[in-house]
């Protein structure tokens, strides 16, 4: 096993150097399974094959979070027009009982004038 006396972010880089393979020494060191364990490395070599796959598999869960989050954006615009729709029924029916509300106030204008030639 290797230790390292150094800045804990310069461990970290050698940590994430480790990881990818990125190794400043002239030769490749061996990594014990308990430290391949610690650095959660894998416990094999990727072929270029497996590298290549696993790239593929990312890009495409990456081309589907963004199909995701598209389909949430326009969910939420959906929602948006869909309140507006209702508001915009709300003025549509009060509208239609305008005419209705008019007549009243014109029989309640009626009313109070006979109650006032009445007195």
């Amino acid at each position: 096993m290797m230790f390292y006396e150094c800045h804990t972010a310069k461990l970290y880089e050698h940590i994430i150097d480790i990881q990818n393979n990125k190794l400043s020494s002239y030769r490749k060191i061996f990594n014990s399974k308990n430290l391949k364990e610690v650095l959660q490395l894998p416990e094999e070599e990727p072929s270029l094959m497996q590298a290549e796959k696993k790239i593929a598999k990312n890009e495409k869960k990456q081309e589907e979070l963004h199909i995701h989050k598209e389909i949430e954006r326009k969910i939420e615009k959906n929602g948006e027009k869909l309140e507006e729709l209702h508001i915009l029924k709300e003025i549509e029916k009060t509208i239609k009982d305008l005419p209705v509300l008019k007549q009243d106030i014109k029989e309640q204008k009626e009313s109070i004038e006979v109650m006032k030639t009445n007195k």
